[in-house]
């Protein structure tokens, strides 16, 4: 059984780093598309922001308040 759940927990590791890098890759072209640079702060900050489960609304009041100061 301890094997058993090692794999299964493996697996779900490789999966979830799998799925963050997908969506840092998406996060990072979309940065770039918008902003015409590269931004890892940025890129890090929104999936950090999305891998918290943080609302939306939340997380454009961050960037509103970061873009206009």
């Amino acid at each position: 059984m301890k094997t058993e759940s090692k794999k299964g927990k493996r697996k779900l590791v490789k999966e979830l780093n799998i799925f963050n890098k997908k969506l840092q890759l998406f996060v990072s072209k979309k940065i770039v598309e918008y902003l015409n640079v590269q931004e890892d702060e940025l890129v890090s900050f929104i999936i950090d922001h999305l891998c918290n489960k943080k609302s939306t609304e939340n997380l454009t009041k961050k960037m509103i308040i970061v873009c206009c100061k």
